[in-house]
């Protein structure tokens, strides 16, 4: 099987720089190429830009709702795959987090970050 990681473009985007500075080194090494803005409009003029196989959502940002967000990518893009990366577990549930893919919970552990963005990548592949 094809590596699906290797020279796929990731959208990260998130206010706090903690988590993306956490774990973009690693996704990097495993093929991953990482753009991060802290911004959604930003992020919503990126994908304008460039084409995106997968976005990192954070559901906390300074300038629009991060699950507006979430529908508005999914509606600029239908191919690209969205994860919401949150720190609050009520975005596993709520139903205006169905436009995403995927909803984790923030965590120092990037395997399963990485599990899911290259479960997603497979998924799309087919």
């Amino acid at each position: 099987m094809p590596n699906l990681s290797s020279h796929s473009a990731v959208l990260w985007v998130d206010n706090d720089e903690k988590y993306p500075r956490l774990h973009q080194t690693q996704l990097e090494e495993k093929g991953f190429h990482v753009i991060h803005t802290r911004q959604g409009l930003q992020a919503l003029a990126r994908l304008h830009q460039q084409k995106f196989d997968l976005a990192l959502v954070d559901t906390r940002l300074a300038d629009i709702d991060g699950l507006d967000l979430v529908g508005q990518m999914a509606k600029t893009d239908r191919h690209m795959a969205i994860i919401i990366y949150t720190t609050n577990p009520f975005y596993e549930i709520n139903f205006r987090s169905w436009a995403a893919d995927a909803v984790l919970i923030k965590s120092k552990n990037t395997g399963e970050l990485l599990n899911q963005m290259t479960y997603l990548l497979q998924q799309r592949a087919h």
